[in-house]
C-alpha cells in the first residue's frame, strides 16, 4: 500500500498544538460537529485486539485525555468537533495502513451496516423517492452538521425539443439525453464557512483543501452505501461532478441508477391495479400526505429533544471550562502570593487579566477578519455580517482589518452587564450618554448585553440560512469572564482586607462532595477524620476534587464503597506513614489522606504510570487515566491541585480488589 504522505504532515500540523485535543470529550460538547457513528466505525473495521491501541496512540500523540476519548466513542448518539474527527480518522487510517478509497468504502460499508440499515428498510418500504429526497437535507444534520447539503431529481432540467426528444441544458447548449438520465438524483454539498476556517488556521490552505477532498471521498462512499440500500439496485453508480477539495466552490454528486425507484408499497399498489383508486378517488395522496405530516412532526420530536440535550451538554462543558480556568489561575495566584502589599498582588492579577483578554480579542479579531475575507464574493452576506458585528459597534471599516477589529474590541469592550442606569430602550448594549447627546467613538460596549443581542439577530439570520449557524467569534469571551470575575473577587477581598482564599474545614467540603456523588449512583461513603484542619483554597475546587475521585471509583471502577481518612502526620511515625520514604518534601506534610475503594482496580503498570506522572515525570505531560484497564480513581484535576498545594500522589492498586490513592499536603493555605 502506497500511503498518502500527507496523513503524517496533517497529523504532524494538528499535534503542534499541544492543547488542541487536551479534553476530548469536552470539546465535543462546545462543538458538537459530526456524529460519533463514523468513528466508531472506523475502529470496528480494525480487529478486536488492535481497538484499543488505535485509540491510546491517539490519546498519547496528541495529550489527549483518554477517560474522555472512551467515553466519547462509547456512546453513538454523542458527537465528536470536526477537527478532533479530522485527526482521528487520519490516525486510524494510518493505523490500518489503507489508501484512502479502501478506508472509507469499509467505513461507509461498516456504518450502513450498523446504524443505517434500519432506517432504509423503513424507507425502502413505503415512503416515496421525493419525501426521501425532500427529508435528506433534514436528516443529514443528524449526522454532520459542518455541511449544507440540497438534493434534487435531475429530470427538473430536462425538457423536450420539437421533434419530442428529450433534451438538457448544458453550458447553454441543448444536449440530447438518455430516458435512464430522467431517473438521476443530484446532491450538492458545501463546507459552511465557519469549519474551512478553522482548517485553514490549523493546516494552512494546502492541507485544508486536501482534508475537502477527503470529506468528499467519504461521502461518495456513503452515498454509495445509501443509494445501494434505498434502491436495490447492484448496477447504480455515484459521480463526483465538482469537488471542494478541487477548488470548486461546493461538491455536486450525481446518482445514477438503473431503473426508476419504487418503494415495495408503491410496488403493491400498482399490484392492485387503478381500480381500487377508482373506487376511492384520492385515497392513496390522502395516505401518503397523512405519512408524510406524521413523519414531519417525529422529525420535529426529535431535533427539539436533541436540541435539549445539546444545550445541557453545553452548559456542563462550560462548569468544566470554568473550573479548569479558575483552577490554571488558582496556580498563577499561589505562585505569587507571596509578593507582599496588596497593590503589588492587585498588579500581579490585572496583569494577568490584561494578558487573557490581549489573547482572547486576538481570537475574535483573526476570526470575524477570516470570514468577511472570504465573502468577497456575496455582498449580502457581507452586510449580514456587518449587521451582526455592529452588536459589538464595529462598523463596516472595521471588518476590512483585523487589527482594526482589535483595537475597537480592546477600547470599547467591558465585560459584563449594561449598568443600571446605563441601558437605552432601543439599544440596550449601549451606555446612555444623556439626552441630546450622540455616543462618541468610545462609548463602551457591555459584553453580556452585546452578545444577548448578537445570538438573537444570528438565530434570525440562521433561520433562513444555515450559513451562519455555527458563526459565534463572541463566545471566546466568556473566557474574559471568568477571569475578570476572579480579579474582581480578589479585588473585593482585599479591599475588606480580607484573605485571598477561604477557609474550608476538610469535613465540610468531603460531606458536600459526597452529596454531589450520590446524585450520580449508588456508593457508599465512609470517613475516618481523625484530623479535620480548615484548608484555605478555593471552595468549589477542593469540593469538587474531592467528588471527582468519588464519582471516578463509582463510574469506572464499578465500586460499590469508598473510605476516606485523615489523620495529621506529625503525629504518626515514618514508619507508620504509607510510602512516606519515596517522596521529597521541602517542609514536613500538614495533611495525610487516603481514599480507597472495593473497585475493579488497575493493573500494576499502569499504577506505576500514574505515579510516574504526579512526580512531574516529563514524558508524561497531559492528562493520565485509569480508564482504560477498567476502572479505577480518576486523575484529571489531581495534579493541578497538588501543584498549587505542595501535594505528593501514590496511587496503590490490586486488580480486581481497589484502589487505594494517598495524599500528602505540604500546605494548608494558598
Amino acid at each position: 500500500m502506497a500511503e498518502d504522505p500527507s496523513l503524517e504532515e496533517i497529523l504532524r500540523r494538528f499535534e503542534s498544538d499541544r492543547t488542541l485535543f487536551r479534553l476530548p470529550e469536552t470539546l465535543s460538547f462546545e462543538n458538537p460537529d459530526i456524529t460519533v457513528k463514523y468513528m466508531i466505525s472506523m475502529l470496528n473495521i480494525a480487529p478486536e485486539e488492535r481497538r484499543e491501541e488505535i485509540v491510546t496512540s491517539f490519546c498519547s500523540r496528541f495529550k489527549a485525555d483518554r477517560e474522555q476519548m472512551h467515553r466519547l466513542l462509547a456512546d453513538q448518539n454523542r458527537y465528536a468537533d470536526y477537527l478532533l474527527y479530522t485527526a482521528f480518522s487520519c490516525h486510524t487510517q494510518q493505523q490500518l495502513e489503507l489508501d484512502t478509497d479502501t478506508f472509507f468504502k469499509e467505513v461507509s460499508d461498516r456504518t450502513f451496516l450498523d446504524h443505517g440499515d434500519g432506517q432504509i428498510r423503513i424507507a425502502r418500504t413505503a415512503v416515496p423517492l421525493s419525501f426521501v429526497l425532500k427529508n435528506m437535507a433534514k436528516q443529514f444534520p443528524n449526522w454532520s452538521r459542518v455541511n449544507a447539503l440540497s438534493t434534487r431529481t435531475a429530470y427538473a432540467t430536462y425538457s423536450f425539443d420539437e421533434e419530442g426528444k428529450f433534451r438538457v441544458r448544458k453550458n447553454s447548449k441543448l444536449r440530447e439525453v438518455k430516458l435512464s438520465e430522467l431517473n438521476d438524483v443530484i446532491i450538492t454539498r458545501s463546507t459552511l464557512p465557519v469549519y474551512r476556517e478553522r482548517l485553514r488556521r490549523e493546516l494552512g490552505e494546502e492541507l485544508e483543501l486536501f482534508v475537502l477532498k477527503r470529506d468528499c471521498d467519504q461521502t461518495v462512499h456513503s452515498f454509495h452505501s445509501t443509494f445501494h440500500g434505498l434502491y436495490q439496485q447492484p448496477d447504480l453508480e455515484v459521480h463526483r461532478t465538482k469537488c471542494e477539495g478541487e477548488g470548486d466552490g461546493y461538491s455536486e454528486y450525481l446518482i445514477h441508477p438503473s431503473a426508476p425507484y419504487q418503494s415495495l408499497l408503491q410496488r403493491g399498489l400498482d399490484a392492485l391495479g387503478r381500480g381500487i383508486l377508482m373506487v376511492i378517488p384520492g385515497g392513496a395522496l390522502y395516505w401518503r400526505r397523512r405519512y408524510s405530516i406524521l413523519e414531519e412532526e417525529a422529525h420535529q420530536r426529535k431535533r427539539i429533544i436533541a436540541d435539549q440535550g445539546s444545550e445541557l451538554k453545553e452548559l456542563l462543558a462550560q462548569l468544566q471550562r470554568k473550573q479548569l480556568t479558575f483552577l490554571d489561575f488558582m496556580k498563577r495566584v499561589a505562585g505569587n502570593n507571596a509578593v507582599g502589599p496588596s497593590h503589588q498582588m492587585r498588579g500581579v492579577m490585572t496583569k494577568i487579566y490584561n494578558e487573557t483578554r490581549r489573547l482572547v480579542l486576538e481570537e475574535v479579531s483573526n476570526e470575524i477578519a477570516d470570514r468577511y475575507r472570504t465573502l468577497d464574493w456575496s455582498e449580502e452576506r457581507r452586510a449580514e455580517l456587518t449587521s451582526l458585528c455592529s452588536c459589538f459597534e464595529l462598523d463596516s471599516e472595521a471588518l476590512l482589518d483585523r487589527e482594526r477589529i482589535y483595537q475597537s474590541l480592546s477600547r470599547k469592550l467591558e465585560v459584563g452587564e449594561v449598568p443600571f442606569l446605563a441601558t437605552d430602550d432601543d439599544d440596550p448594549f449601549r451606555v446612555d450618554l444623556g439626552e441630546g447627546l450622540a455616543p462618541t467613538q468610545d462609548s463602551k460596549v457591555y459584553f453580556r448585553s452585546a452578545y444577548t443581542r448578537f445570538l438573537e439577530r444570528r438565530t434570525a439570520y440562521a433561520e433562513g440560512d444555515p450559513f451562519w449557524a455555527k458563526f459565534d467569534p463572541f463566545k471566546r469571551i466568556e473566557t474574559l469572564e471568568v477571569v475578570a470575575e476572579g480579579k474582581d473577587t480578589l479585588n473585593q477581598r482585599l479591599a475588606e482586607k480580607k484573605e485571598l482564599f477561604e477557609m474550608v474545614r476538610l469535613s465540610q467540603a468531603l460531606e458536600e462532595a459526597v452529596a454531589v456523588v450520590r446524585k450520580k449512583g449508588s456508593l457508599e461513603v465512609l470517613s475516618s477524620v481523625n484530623y479535620n484542619p480548615e484548608i484555605r483554597v478555593d471552595h468549589d475546587t477542593i469540593v469538587y476534587w474531592l467528588a471527582d475521585l468519588l464519582t471516578n471509583s463509582l463510574e469506572h471502577g464499578q465500586a460499590t464503597r469508598a473510605r476516606i481518612t485523615s489523620y495529621n502526620p506529625s503525629e504518626r511515625s515514618e514508619e507508620d506513614l504509607p510510602f512516606f520514604k519515596k517522596f521529597t518534601f521541602s517542609d514536613y506534610p500538614l495533611l495525610y489522606l487516603r481514599v480507597e475503594d472495593d473497585g475493579l482496580g488497575i493493573p500494576l503498570e499502569h499504577a506505576e504510570r500514574l505515579n510516574r506522572y504526579f512526580s512531574g515525570d516529563p514524558t508524561l505531560e497531559g492528562n493520565l487515566s485509569s480508564r482504560k484497564e477498567g476502572g479505577g480513581i480518576g486523575s484529571r484535576k489531581a495534579r493541578e491541585l497538588m501543584t498549587v498545594l505542595d501535594g505528593r500522589v501514590y496511587y496503590e492498586s490490586t486488580p480486581k480488589r481497589g484502589t487505594t490513592i494517598h495524599i500528602y499536603l505540604g500546605k494548608l493555605e494558598i
